[in-house]
């Protein structure tokens, strides 16, 4: 993951202590709460960017706020335009970035991202990177519970209409992210829903979510490739014919080299 530049809100005053300089500063950032029909906003997004980062994936950096005992979700704001961005072009963005778009399709059913698409997985032209941000409907989206959320995605993808499940057509880079999300240590899944707990998730589930959800990285790769005929682009397994057995080592005796006795006529 490259180093991103986020955008500054202002310039504050000096913090005078210390040697270098410090100054105060705001930054802009994009802020979510839960609400009504969707309780589970915070947690999606908290328990999302603490796997994202961990993954060294192109996300933003998050961080909980409190307002008056409420609490919030902040990314850092990449956009430094300040426009509306636009949706990513996802053939380009596939050939541009061919690799790292396996990072995401296995990340996104790792957290069972039900929403990916074209405005939450951004692409700079120029740089031509991506980011990915916006996880408010992974992991628990709207009111699911852990309970039916492992019902549900049980050897399952976890997600249907995803923008880069329906265009990827090569196999380049799966191998690679597939081995570092297997290589993601137990203790960041189970600090990752440490932190959840604080902010809500029940804590007697905290045991069965943590299990859960190191399956699923054990078997990312298998999540794929049980499930490969939900990628229309991508080359399908051929399938293998068992061969024949081997002749035996001893054949019967052909007919025609059987001795017949002559029938004698009396």
């Amino acid at each position: 993951m490259s180093a991103n530049t986020y955008k500054l809100w202002a310039l504050g005053n000096a913090v005078n202590d210390g040697v270098s300089g410090s100054i105060h500063i705001g930054l802009a950032a994009i802020a979510k709460r839960a609400n009504p029909g969707e309780p589970n906003i915070v947690i999606n997004e908290l328990l999302c960017n603490l796997f994202a980062r961990a993954l060294f994936l192109p996300c933003p950096p998050g961080a909980l706020l409190d307002n008056a005992g409420e609490n919030y979700f902040c990314s850092l704001n990449f956009n430094l335009a300040g426009q509306a961005l636009p949706p990513s072009p996802i053939p380009l963005v596939l050939s541009k970035c061919q690799p790292l778009c396996w990072g995401v399709l296995l990340f996104d059913a790792l957290v069972m991202n039900t929403d990916r698409h074209g405005r939450n997985l951004a692409f700079d032209r120029t740089s031509e990177r991506i980011q990915i941000f916006d996880h408010s409907r992974a992991f628990l989206p709207l009111k699911a519970t852990i309970d039916t959320a492992i019902k549900d995605n049980a050897g399952k993808l976890g997600f249907s209409g995803h923008c880069l499940k329906q265009e990827i057509s090569s196999m380049d880079g799966f191998d690679f992210w597939v081995a570092r999300i297997k290589s993601m240590p137990d203790y960041i899944v189970e600090e990752s829903v440490n932190e959840i707990c604080e902010i809500g998730f029940p804590n007697d589930k905290k045991s069965v979510t943590i299990d859960f959800l190191k399956s699923r990285r054990n078997g990312i790769d298998s999540l794929i490739k049980n499930n490969i005929a939900e990628f229309p682009n991508l080359p399908k397994p051929v399938a293998t014919i068992a061969p024949l057995p081997a002749a035996t080592a001893n054949p019967v005796p052909a007919a025609a080299n059987v001795a017949v006795q002559p029938v004698q006529q009396k």
